[in-house]
This record gives C-alpha cells, sequence and structure tokens, in this order.
C-alpha cells in the first residue's frame, strides 16, 4: 500500500486498494485523529456515504488528488 505525501486534508481523494477491489473517498473533515470521509465510489457502498477512519487510516491510502489550493504554484 503506498503511504501519502504530507497530511491529510479536506478535499484530498484518497484511494485504499484491498484484496483486488479499490474504494476510493473524499476527505471531508479532519477533527484530531478522526477523519471523515465520503465515499466516491467503493464496491457495496453507496455513493456520498460518509464513514469516520483514524487519521493514520487514511494517511496510509494513496493520495489520488491533491485540492487545488494545496498544490504548489509555478
Amino acid at each position: 500500500m503506498s503511504s501519502s505525501l504530507g497530511p491529510v486534508e479536506p478535499g484530498q481523494i484518497r484511494r485504499n486498494r484491498l484484496l483486488e477491489t479499490e474504494a476510493v473517498y473524499r476527505v471531508v473533515s479532519v477533527a484530531d485523529d478522526v477523519v471523515e470521509v465520503e465515499v466516491v465510489r467503493a464496491p457495496g457502498l453507496k455513493e456520498g456515504q460518509r464513514f469516520s477512519f483514524t487519521q493514520e487510516a487514511v494517511a496510509a491510502m494513496e493520495l489520488a488528488v491533491v485540492p487545488e489550493a494545496t498544490q504548489p504554484t509555478g
């Protein structure tokens, strides 16, 4: 599993691959060690469903998209 670069931040898209399946989540909010995510797509889950994960678990997911506000300029 690929680790992310930098902190977990709202707006990021995180990808979790496990047992030949892929789940994609959007980070909604980060509070202390709890991260609320929204399902973008995942087998058996509805788009838009929300879940809470530990910050460590989300940080271990692959960072798929960096929000525009946090992308380097130049």
